[in-house]
């Protein structure tokens, strides 16, 4: 995938739980889609995409016309890690 171009978007249902709880608007979503300022493989989930700009990072899995949105985040920020990380014991790389 090197371009959103000739994709349409959708969201899973988690996604837009995510855009309700963390306050993302539907219209940031479409813009970091439809104008990204980089796209990416991810490292450590093989078949998933990175979509990053406008503030936002789209995770998703490209299939047929289709990128399906799993989940998204701020770009750039770090976050507290969550109960879930700390209780796993996993080391993650916190550099900024």
């Amino acid at each position: 995938m090197i371009t959103t171009r000739g994709y349409r978007c959708t969201l899973t249902r988690h996604a837009l739980q995510v855009c309700v709880d963390k306050g993302f608007t539907l219209a940031n979503v479409r813009a970091t889609f439809s104008r990204p300022s980089e796209i990416y493989p991810s490292g450590s989930h093989p078949g998933q995409w990175r979509n990053t700009g406008h503030g936002l990072c789209l995770v998703g899995v490209p299939s047929g016309d289709t990128f399906t949105v799993i989940t998204l985040y701020q770009d750039r920020v770090i976050t507290p890690l969550r109960p879930d990380q700390i209780a796993s014991g996993v080391i993650i790389n916190r550099k900024g």
